[in-house]
C-alpha cells in the first residue's frame, strides 16, 4: 500500500477522496451492501445480544438510557474492518487497583493507522488548520476517567507538534463525528489530552512490519494502575494514555529472523491481558481479574496461510499461535490445556522460550483427530467447513483437541494477528486463518 503522505493533497477534500479509494482496495474487493441507520431498539428485545465487541456481526452503541441503544454494521473510523476482530481489541477495563472490572470497551483501529503519522506530519509542515485525525474509535458501556472515555462513542485523535505525535480523546453524541478532521489548537473543553510514548522499532522494522491493529494495554508499575491504548504510528508502537506509560511486559526472539521477531516485539500482532478467573471453582460468571498475565502470539507465517497451506501441507497440523500463562490458573488448564509458563521480567524484553502451542487442522474427524478421540465439534455448526485446534501444553507436553469455528471474510486482507476474545465468563481465543478468523472454542 502506498503511504498517504505521498499521495495526499493539501486539502481535506483531497485527502478524503484518496483515503476512500485506498480503503476500498485494502479492505475488500467487493463493497459491502449499504445498510440504513437502525432505529433505537427497545430494552425488551435482544438484551442478551448487546455487546460493544463484534463477533462478526453488528456493533451495539450504548447510551445512558437503555432504550437508546442501537446497532450499526460499520463504524466511521474502522470502516469496512469493523466486524473483523484481528484489527481491534475488546475487554473489560480494570479499575485502578486491578482488582475489579470496569466498563466493557472496544477499540477499533483506522485501516490506515500505520501510515497516518506521515500524513499528520505533512499537514503540520503545510500549516493545514484541521490537522487532527481519529486514528481509533472506542465504544464503551461506561466511563474511564483517565482516558477521557464516556459511555457511548469516543474518538481517539492524533496530530503532531514539531513532528512528534500528540493525542486527545473526544466523546461524541453522533458516531459519524469521529470522521471529522479537527483543528487541535486551541483544545476544546470536552477533549482530554493524552500523552503519547512512541516505542521506536527502526531500523530493525519498517512500516510494513506493523499491523493496522489497536490494543488495550495495562501499566502495573504505579499505585494507580492504569489502562492505556496502543496503536502503530510509523515505525513506532505508540502508547497513548498517562505520562510515561509502559507495557507490563515486553518480548523478543533475539536469535530468530525478522518475521519471528516482529510478532513478539510489536504489540499489535499479539495480545496480552490479565486473565479473568471465576470467584470459585466451577461456578458461573461473572468473573473477576486474576493475578495471571495471558499472552498469545501468532505464528510468524499465519498471515500468509491459505486453504492450500492446510490442505496440502506436509503435516496435518499447521502452527497458529504460542500462548504464555504467567502464573497458575487451573481454569485455563481445563478450558484450553494451558500450562503455567516461566515469568517474564517487565524491565527487559523476555525471550519466548517455553510456551503452549496452538495448531490448526482443516478437515473432518477422520483427517484431524486420532482414532478414538471424542469429537469436540459435536453440536457445533461446522459441518460444511470443519476445523480443529490441537493445543500442546508447555511443560507437561499433554495434547488436547478443541473445535474451531471459522468466520469467513472473503476479499479482505486480514493481518496474521492473534488475540484474546472477551467473554462474560472469561477469555476465549481468536486467530487469523485463511480468508477469515478462527474462533477456538473451550471445553
Amino acid at each position: 500500500m502506498a503511504r498517504i503522505a505521498r499521495n495526499v493533497g493539501k486539502t481535506w477534500a483531497a485527502w478524503i477522496a484518496f483515503v476512500s479509494g485506498v480503503v476500498l482496495i485494502y479492505g475488500c474487493n467487493e463493497k459491502p451492501s449499504q445498510i440504513a441507520p437502525p432505529a433505537s431498539v427497545p430494552s425488551s428485545t435482544n438484551l442478551a445480544e448487546r455487546t460493544v465487541c463484534p463477533q462478526h456481526g453488528r456493533v451495539w452503541i450504548p447510551a445512558t438510557l437503555d432504550t437508546a441503544w442501537r446497532s450499526v454494521a460499520t463504524l466511521s473510523v474502522p470502516q469496512y474492518n469493523t466486524q473483523i476482530p484481528e484489527f481491534h481489541d475488546c475487554q473489560r477495563l480494570l479499575d485502578p487497583r486491578g482488582e475489579a472490572y470496569g466498563p466493557l470497551a472496544a477499540v477499533y483501529a483506522h485501516p490506515l493507522v500505520v501510515s497516518l503519522l506521515d500524513t499528520l506530519v505533512k499537514w503540520e509542515e503545510n500549516h493545514v488548520p484541521k490537522r487532527a485525525l481519529a486514528v481509533a474509535e472506542i465504544i464503551s458501556d461506561g466511563g474511564y476517567l483517565s482516558l477521557g472515555i464516556e459511555i457511548g462513542v469516543n474518538c481517539l485523535y492524533m496530530y503532531t507538534t514539531n513532528k512528534k505525535p500528540q493525542a486527545f480523546m473526544r466523546p461524541v453524541a453522533t458516531e459519524a463525528e469521529c470522521g471529522d478532521a479537527l483543528n487541535p489548537v486551541p483544545p476544546q473543553p470536552k477533549w482530554t489530552g493524552l500523552n503519547v510514548v512512541p516505542e521506536d522499532e527502526s531500523p530493525a522494522f519498517s512500516e510494513d512490519d506493523f499491523p493496522p491493529a489497536a490494543r488495550w494495554d495495562w501499566d502495573e508499575r504505579t499505585i494507580q494502575k492504569l489502562q492505556f491504548i496502543g496503536v502503530p504510528c510509523g515505525t513506532s508502537w505508540c502508547l497513548i494514555g498517562h505520562p510515561h506509560a509502559k507495557s507490563a511486559k515486553r518480548y523478543d526472539r533475539p536469535s530468530k529472523g525478522r518475521l519471528s521477531r516482529r510478532v513478539a516485539r510489536i504489540r499489535g500482532w499479539y495480545d496480552e491481558q490479565i486473565l479473568g478467573d471465576s470467584p470459585a471453582s466451577g461456578s458461573p460468571g461473572p468473573v473477576h481479574p486474576g493475578a495471571v498475565f495471558g499472552t498469545i502470539f501468532p505464528d510468524s507465517l499465519l498471515g500468509v496461510r491459505t486453504d492450500a497451506s492446510f490442505e496440502y501441507a506436509d503435516t496435518l497440523w499447521v502452527p497458529a499461535a504460542e500462548i504464555l500463562v504467567q502464573g497458575d490458573l487451573p481454569r485455563y488448564k481445563y478450558k484450553f490445556n494451558l500450562d503455567a509458563t516461566p515469568l517474564v521480567s517487565s524491565s527487559t524484553p523476555g525471550d519466548i522460550a517455553i510456551s503452549n502451542k496452538l495448531s490448526l487442522c482443516k478437515g473432518d474427524t477422520t483427517r484431524c483427530l486420532p482414532t478414538g478421540t471424542p469429537d469436540p465439534c459435536v453440536g457445533a455448526a461446522t459441518t460444511s467447513d470443519p476445523w480443529y485446534a490441537r493445543i500442546t501444553s508447555a511443560t507437561k507436553n499433554e495434547v488436547e483437541y478443541r473445535c474451531v469455528i471459522r468466520h469467513l471474510h472473503t476479499g479482505f486482507k486480514i493481518p496474521g494477528t492473534a488475540r484474546w476474545w472477551w467473554l462474560e465468563n472469561d477469555e476465549g481465543i481468536w486467530t487469523r486463518c485463511p480468508q477469515g478468523c478462527c474462533q477456538v472454542t473451550s471445553k
